[in-house]
């Protein structure tokens, strides 16, 4: 079992997973494009299957802010899938990232 399939096995069970297919996507970002910024309404979690995000916001002066980098098997975008808010940070990413996206509706079912 790959890393990616133990951290969605713990968020759901596997049939659920399996059953909601659909609903799951799978998106490839180059390195330096930015996949959410701070004020967006996009409702889906990401699951990083390989590649590095820098999470963050931008400054007054347009500079970014970096919390965290973040890689393989590790996840963001939680915050505004569960809540209805516009995202408070940004995700860029630092090295070419396959992900895979899970919307708000297919996580509210699986809780």
């Amino acid at each position: 079992m790959s890393a990616t399939d133990e951290v969605l096995s713990a968020l759901v069970p596997y049939a659920d997973l399996l059953g909601a297919v659909e609903d799951v996507q799978r998106e490839t970002y180059r390195a330096g494009e930015t996949v959410v910024t701070e004020g967006d309404t996009d409702d889906r979690l990401y699951v990083i299957v390989a590649g590095k995000v820098t999470l963050g916001c931008h400054s007054g002066d347009g500079r970014q802010c970096v919390f965290a980098v973040v890689g393989p098997s590790e996840m963001f975008g939680e915050e505004s899938a569960l809540d209805h808010g516009p995202r408070t940070s940004c995700a860029v990413t630092l090295t070419e990232v396959d992900v895979i996206c899970i919307p708000r509706q297919a996580l509210r079912s699986w809780l």
